[in-house]
């Protein structure tokens, strides 16, 4: 099936690796299937960066506007919200730009974004919250209550919650 497929295109890509797991190596190749798009994007931002890239409503992202963002996120998910390679971090947003911005800034920060439905109940999330133990929840101000509630209900004191308003471009860490 898939996790074969999938385990014959990692041997031939990296070579056979006794010591990983078959869930290590999809790990790993997943990881590197996102870095190629994380490196699609940065290209397409060299060669096209006043073309349009996310359309949202009235809302025009041009390609260097958004790497330019994706950055300027990474850096602070690294360098204030001390994000670590292989972290886990959720993202409950609406479909927006900002999404998309989060989504590759997490990714650039070499962590592991866990992206969750905006109809997802506190509950919910908790649960996945206990099986992926993130370390941060990115939210916008609409969402802030229900990653709280989450944290408190999967005992994840240490996870820090970044609000996003995706109106404003305000940004709060709690």
């Amino acid at each position: 099936g898939l996790a074969q497929c999938l385990s014959k295109y990692y041997n031939r890509t990296f070579g056979p690796d006794l010591r990983n797991s078959p869930s290590q190596k999809f790990g790993i190749l997943i990881n590197t299937v996102m870095q190629s798009l994380l490196d699609i994007l940065f290209r397409a931002s060299r060669k096209y960066p006043l073309k349009e890239a996310v359309v949202s409503g009235s809302e025009r992202v041009m390609y260097g506007t958004l790497a330019r963002r994706v950055r300027r996120m990474a850096w602070v998910l690294v360098h204030n919200m001390e994000i670590k390679p292989q972290d886990r971090v959720l993202l409950q947003l609406k479909n927006s730009p900002q999404f998309i911005v989060s989504y590759f800034a997490v990714l650039q920060a070499g962590a592991i974004p866990v992206p969750l439905g905006i109809s997802l109940s506190k509950h919910e999330i908790a649960y996945i919250a206990n099986d992926c133990l993130p370390v941060l929840g990115i939210t916008s101000n609409d969402f802030m209550n229900n990653l709280e509630g989450a944290r408190l209900e999967a005992d994840l004191p240490a996870m820090k919650l970044l609000s996003v308003d995706d109106t404003h471009g305000e940004k709060g860490i709690r």
